[in-house]
């Protein structure tokens, strides 16, 4: 390791902040019948430009989960969901070393450093030692905010930006979305009053106990029942499509072996001849690859992420 090796903290050196196991903004309503006290809650007004999110997005299935679970009684007419490059199953997600090393961002070597590692957080997952898999996940390739070191990946490639394999530095423009989301119109808007916005560091805190759970499960149960949309943007480091790959390969559902062998389909952009992405889709599940995109693909390929949406919510198809 070069002279960045990061000092790997023991557990008893940074102490997670617990969950307070406080719920959702919906979840007390939903669960109390207030049905339309949550809907207006939910409401936001026509916003133009508004940006998607995107990579820690197992809040999405488990919102959708305890809706679906709660049946009549939610009076939601839940449809289905959408999760860009989202971290949902862990165990089969951290699998970096053979990804990197085609891409030629690290060499032999340092792939069997990095396999070796990602093989240690499966065995800390499965003894259900969450915090202590984190850990080794952040020195992997993760570098949350909260934790305090940098990681191999890091070290290996010198990279800080690991949304785009193409980029090394974080875009300016990444910023630019700040000023926005803290306008006046954009708060009354998704109602959170005069609040000051953050960078979700202390928020991150009380998710470190949770970021390596799976939802798998309640994954499974969703894509037997609803419309699901996953997409990966092709360049992205931190959660790639052929880790994306190897959890929905693993999920146990009614079209699993259906998934496994359809047919990949190519989509263009609407109205044009540009190749926009690849899409697998069996009855109501839809996988698709978004080209020339990072982490972030609204960022990335807006009039791509438009079209994948619009196609998704008005079932149109994408072939």
């Amino acid at each position: 390791m070069n002279k960045l090796s990061p000092k790997i903290p023991r557990k008893s050196s940074f102490k997670p902040r617990e969950d307070d196991n406080k719920p959702l903004i919906l979840t007390p309503y939903i669960q109390s019948g207030q049905i339309q006290k949550a809907k207006e809650l939910s409401k936001v007004g026509s916003l133009p430009n508004a940006p998607n999110v995107t990579s820690y997005r197992k809040y999405v299935p488990s919102l959708a989960y305890m809706i679906h679970t709660q049946g009549n009684a939610a009076q939601i007419n839940l449809k289905g969901f959408a999760i860009g490059n989202g971290f949902c199953d862990p165990e089969t997600m951290v699998d970096y070393s053979s990804y990197l090393y085609q891409l030629g961002l690290i060499d032999r070597k340092q792939a069997n450093v990095m396999h070796n590692i990602s093989d240690s957080i499966k065995q800390l997952i499965r003894r259900k030692e969450y915090y202590e898999a984190l850990v080794e996940m952040d020195q992997l390739v993760l570098q949350l905010h909260s934790l305090p070191y940098l990681s191999y990946f890091r070290n290996y490639t010198d990279f800080q930006f690991t949304y785009n394999y193409l980029v090394t530095n974080w875009p300016e423009d990444y910023f630019h979305y700040v000023d926005y989301i803290s306008s006046p119109e954009f708060k009354k808007a998704v109602h959170v009053g005069n609040i000051t916005f953050s960078d979700g560091t202390e928020a991150q805190k009380h998710l470190l106990l949770d970021i390596m759970q799976s939802v798998k499960p309640k994954v499974a149960v969703l894509m037997d029942n609803y419309r699901v949309l996953f997409y990966s943007g092709q360049l992205d480091v931190v959660v790639p499509y052929p880790l994306t790959m190897n959890f929905l390969y693993s999920v146990e559902w009614k079209n699993a072996t259906a998934y496994k062998d359809a047919e990949r389909q190519i989509w263009k952009i609407e109205g044009t001849e540009e190749v926009a992405g690849y899409v697998h889709n069996v009855g109501d599940f839809y996988e698709v690859l978004v080209r020339n995109a990072g982490h972030v693909v609204p960022h990335d390929q807006p009039r791509a992420a438009l079209d994948l949406i619009t196609r998704f919510v008005t079932q149109k198809s994408y072939a």
